[in-house]
């Protein structure tokens, strides 16, 4: 999902965090259910419980209107955003539940299996 303009639409927030992420090619959700890190690439980074206190979940609402220049999903089941000046939100599987899905507006469905690995469905 490289090389096209995306950005944060919206965000929903109940026992997970929803990312509505809008492109020039369609509309994509990433749904965080397991713990999530956001920070800079090399600098704080705070670590989120998306079932923790609606307080916490503070943090990611400066993520709402702003640009992600990637998406990256890896075989072993983290997903990383990256946005500009060095902001990185990166999730990693968790050992016994699904930590995240993305989908597309296309039908593609990734999800971050428990125990790591990605289930691509399309």
């Amino acid at each position: 999902m490289r090389g096209e303009e995306l950005r944060i639409t919206e965000l929903r927030f109940d026992w997970a965090v929803t990312l509505v992420i809008s492109g020039t090619t369609g509309t994509y959700e990433v749904r965080l259910e397991r713990e999530v890190r956001l920070g800079a690439r090399h600098g704080e980074v705070r670590t989120i419980d998306p079932e923790g206190e609606p307080a916490s979940l503070a943090p990611l609402l400066g993520l709402l209107r702003a640009e992600v220049e990637e998406i990256r999903v890896f075989s072993d089941g983290r997903l990383r955003l990256a946005f500009p000046g060095g902001t990185v939100l990166e999730v990693r599987p968790d050992n016994d539940f699904e930590a995240w899905t993305l989908t597309g507006t296309s039908g593609l469905l990734f999800v971050a299996v428990p125990g790591g690995g990605v289930a691509v469905w399309s």
